[in-house]
């Protein structure tokens, strides 16, 4: 408190949320647990033991006030490492199917902030790189029915994160048609 801005949303997907589910647990991507007391402790655990948690809870980031819909995640064998994602559902849809737009990072290690007395993921910088991880993932399922990249003029091309790391991008949002 107050709210800081963090991640930009740079995946658009036009998708039944059935679709939307199969395409990444298809592409191997896992669902994360919600943050307790439980999932903490796994957490610790995790780091002390340098391995991977692969429905590792993730911070809460608000779109619009909101919570995400579904938040997946993909583990580079440590908890330290993962490329993970939140997706908010829009009051909009395209075609008769639903759209959502999603913020995705890829968390390259941990730092502690002193500013907010915990441990933080830190980011790769460069966002465009996962954005293209997400598309490259969901192609490989056979569910991806449409893509084109949609230029944002108006989204800035380097900003700082709520804990601090600068994030670099061109913009532009992948727009993923998903089906069966």
């Amino acid at each position: 408190n107050p709210p800081r801005p963090s991640d930009i949303t740079n995946v658009m997907f036009i998708a039944t949320q059935e679709d939307l589910l199969a395409a990444f647990s298809n592409a191997g991507w896992s669902a994360a647990t919600r943050l307790s007391t439980q999932s903490k402790l796994e957490t610790a655990r995790a780091l002390i033991e340098a391995r991977g948690y692969k429905e590792g809870p993730m911070s809460l980031l608000l779109l619009d006030g909101k919570a995400p819909d579904m938040a997946w995640q993909k583990g580079n064998n440590t908890f330290a490492q993962r490329h993970h994602l939140r997706i908010f559902r829009r009051p909009e849809t395209f075609a008769g199917k639903t759209v959502w737009v999603c913020s995705s990072t890829h968390d390259t290690g941990i730092d502690f902030s002193e500013r907010d007395r915990t441990f933080i993921h830190k980011v790769e910088n460069e966002l465009d790189r996962e954005r293209a991880k997400v598309v490259s993932d969901l192609l490989f399922t056979g569910m991806v029915k449409g893509l084109a990249m949609v230029g944002r003029p108006e989204v800035p091309t380097e900003v700082s994160n709520a804990t601090g790391d600068t994030l670099q991008t061109d913009g532009s949002m992948a727009v993923v048609l998903l089906g069966q």
